[in-house]
């Protein structure tokens, strides 16, 4: 990820918590054509399903968050690309009925998931080879350490002095090796 370009964890942090709680699976049954995304538990909340929309279309439906009960349709949630803020197609402002999102919470997650999951693994990556570069510098002071703390590498060290430093070196190492992996 470029150093420009910071996740946002707030914002998907707010997605996360938004959204239906997981897990979520697919479940279906190609005899019947019928297809959604639910809950394996909870009494199986439909998290996606689709409906039919005309003659031969479907579209998506979700969960209802404000409801908690029932459904709620895309046709009914749609962010239209000519008025991001407009609510219904008969507003004036809509000229063009294309869409760019939907205003549900779980279809706004289902959608920042691919780019949430991208910039998550880069921020990990990012993190990993932070701590392996801590971890090196760590363990070239506790080397440094126990270098010190010999006592032919420094004869005007008390026994006392060269115990401390052997002792900050193994509990640096210590710390290391049960930090385990990120």
């Amino acid at each position: 990820m470029p150093i420009d370009m910071p996740i946002d964890i707030d914002a998907i942090k707010q997605r996360d918590s938004a959204a239906t709680p997981g897990p979520w699976q697919w479940f279906g049954n190609t005899d019947n054509h019928q297809v959604f995304l639910g809950t394996p538990d909870r009494g199986r909340l439909y998290i996606m399903r689709f409906v039919r929309w005309g003659m031969r279309d479907a579209q998506p439906v979700f969960y209802d968050h404000a409801g908690d009960t029932g459904q709620v349709k895309a046709a009914d949630v749609p962010i239209y690309q000519v008025a991001p803020d407009a609510t219904s197609r008969a507003d004036e402002r809509v000229y063009r009925a294309d869409i760019r999102g939907l205003r549900q919470p779980d279809a706004e997650f289902i959608a920042a998931a691919r780019q949430d999951v991208t910039d998550l693994l880069a921020a990990l990556t990012d993190a990993r080879a932070e701590v392996d570069r801590l971890r090196t510098g760590v363990k070239a002071v506790a080397d440094g350490l126990d270098l010190a703390a010999a006592e032919d590498a420094n004869p005007w060290l008390t026994a006392e002095h060269r115990g401390g430093l052997a002792n900050t070196a193994t509990q640096l190492l210590d710390l290391l090796a049960a930090g385990g992996a990120l």
